[in-house]
């Protein structure tokens, strides 16, 4: 009879579906690790996972054979507000359909989705209606991020409400500090739900410092995105205030955003172009060897809001290669580190560069620090924060019906 063949086929999925558990990782990123050591993660907790991103120029040599990776026919590009909403409405529309496809021919156990943005979390819609339990990776705080960029409330309020009921529809949320998921609680969020998973990163290749012991430099670096958020200027002023008192002092600023043209202005207004320099994108091997050779890795976020409530990758990149952190004085930040990172006001180059001559005038302090740092990175590495994730994800999908 049809009605039976129906039951039969249906029952036959769900078997199935009860031999391995199954997985997706969903992250609108293009030759992205975070989404690779997620997907590795539950994978080595026994799901059959797949990590959906974007197409990129990347080799995905390296990505873990248990991991069966599908990209999107869709390219990230920085530009206008139509290119970003076409983005994002490509993704939806691609991910929404991929997931429901899959979940035709077996069941999902558990979705995952990484923002930003935060509502992409409902194209495992379909997954969730057939017992799928649902993840929610928040990487920034939305609404405080869309203060910090564009200075609009109209916005940040629309960037908040999108974010609550993005909250609402998961069934584990996972954010990136303490502060961060309390901001969600006092919005309402159920506390049960919601996990804290830091943001912190996997090694780099390890690279040999390649300076000679007593060369006469000081070796400053801050690498990452180049926006007005980040505090650029204030690194450029601070080289300016103490350039005389630090006569080998080298400061990079390798990465790339909408705001490097005006430090380039700014570097050649204090006449600092013997000191500092924008390095352009660096590979991972560059990189790593520039902060091998480093004596201080600075963080200078702008204090906001946003910047608040969360941490910046490099102020791990720092600790994993063992060079001292200056950063400036943040809640998220300074709750976790209290004493491993030499801190200064945000925006204040003067204070920047005092910490500068202090870190300079006592490399005893520098190694204190990074010893410091390392040890509380034994709790707090991307492999403890990886174990956090698998764990409340396990339990979300033992209580699943199906499961």
């Amino acid at each position: 009879m049809p009605g039976t063949a129906l039951a039969q086929r249906v029952l036959a999925r769900f078997r199935k579906h009860e031999a391995s558990k199954r997985a997706a990782v969903v992250r609108f990123q293009q030759d992205d690790k975070h989404g690779i050591r997620e997907a590795t993660a539950l994978a080595d907790a026994g799901f059959d996972v797949h990590l959906l991103m974007l197409a990129g120029d990347g080799s995905l040599d390296e990505i873990d054979p248990r991991v069966t990776v599908v990209l999107a026919p869709i390219r990230k590009k920085r530009g206008s507000a139509p290119r970003y909403v076409f983005e994002y409405v490509a993704w939806f529309i691609f991910c929404s359909f991929w997931l429901a496809k899959e979940t035709r021919k077996q069941a999902f156990d558990y979705v995952q989705v990484d923002s930003l943005p935060d509502h992409q979390v409902f194209c495992a819609l379909i997954p969730k209606i057939f017992g799928a339990k649902v993840g929610l990776f928040l990487k920034e705080p939305t609404r405080e991020l869309c203060v910090a960029k564009t200075g609009s409330t109209v916005l940040a309020s629309v960037a908040g409400w999108v974010a609550m009921r993005s909250i609402g529809f998961a069934d584990v949320v996972f954010c990136v500090t303490e502060p961060h998921r309390q901001s969600y609680l006092d919005q309402g969020a159920d506390p049960a739900n919601l996990h804290v998973v830091l943001n912190s990163t996997p090694p780099f290749p390890g690279c040999a410092r390649s300076r000679k012991a007593g060369d006469g430099r000081f070796v400053v670096v801050c690498h990452g995105t180049i926006e007005q958020r980040y505090g650029h200027e204030t690194i450029v002023e601070a080289a300016a205030i103490v350039r005389d008192k630090l006569p080998g002092l080298s400061v990079h600023l390798p990465g790339r955003g909408t705001h490097a043209e005006a430090i380039a202005t700014l570097i050649d207004e204090r006449d600092l172009s013997d000191v500092v320099s924008l390095d352009g994108w660096l590979t991972e091997l560059e990189l790593s060897q520039l902060l091998a050779d480093a004596d201080i890795g600075v963080v200078a976020q702008v204090a906001n809001p946003y910047s608040h409530l969360v941490h910046t990758l490099k102020m791990y990149d720092y600790m994993l290669a063992g060079v001292a952190v200056a950063a400036s004085r943040l809640r998220a930040t300074e709750q976790l580190f209290p004493t491993e990172i030499v801190y200064f006001e945000s925006g204040d180059a003067t204070d920047l560069a005092d910490v500068w001559l202090r870190l300079y005038e006592n490399p005893d302090l520098r190694l204190r620090q990074i010893v410091a740092c390392r040890e509380r990175l034994s709790e707090l590495g991307w492999e403890v924060q990886m174990k956090h994730m698998v764990e409340a994800v396990s339990l979300c999908v033992e209580t699943s019906e199906y499961a």
